[in-house]
């Protein structure tokens, strides 16, 4: 199976029948389920949220191509200092190839140099919008790497 990288799914709870929209920023896994978050936080609705498996013929019917809300969530790889904060079971789950799930766009972006000791993470580039300079930890603009610039533009080709 292909990489989901860049890639947009939605989770649908059986509770308040409203929906949670996530992305994908980096290959791994993400889970089939998981508690809802259609109100934009963690504990408002008790209902486990099921996954459409990124596919647009299982979203609902208010979502079309062109009436898609943006993501409010993102499934991201984490750094190896937030890593090791998670408990063992987290660690576990990472180290296998799983994914976090934050909001959108939080913690981005992140500083490329080691100036700030920040873990080096990559945001996704939407086609039409300049990549981040400046890290969000020490405020301090950021260059792009060789490797980072070359990930903006294979994840704008797949757009």
């Amino acid at each position: 199976m292909g990489s989901f990288i860049g890639k947009t799914n939605v989770y649908v709870c059986p509770v308040c029948r409203k929906s949670t929209i996530t992305i994908d920023s980096a290959a791994g896994t993400t889970p089939f389920m998981m508690d809802c978050r259609a109100s934009g936080k963690r504990g408002d609705c008790p209902g486990l949220a099921r996954s459409c498996m990124y596919n647009p013929r299982m979203f609902p019917l208010e979502f079309t191509p062109d009436s898609m809300p943006s993501p409010a969530w993102e499934w991201y790889r984490p750094g190896k200092s937030v890593v090791a904060a998670l408990s063992v079971a987290e660690q576990d789950h990472v180290r296998a190839g799983g994914l976090l799930l934050r909001k959108h766009g939080v913690g981005l972006p992140r500083c490329v140099t080691e100036e700030c000791g920040a873990d080096p993470e990559f945001r996704v580039v939407w086609p039409g919008h300049q990549p981040a300079e400046i890290c969000g930890p020490c405020g301090r603009r950021a260059r792009q790497t060789a490797e980072a610039m070359s990930f903006n533009l294979v994840l704008e080709a797949i757009h």
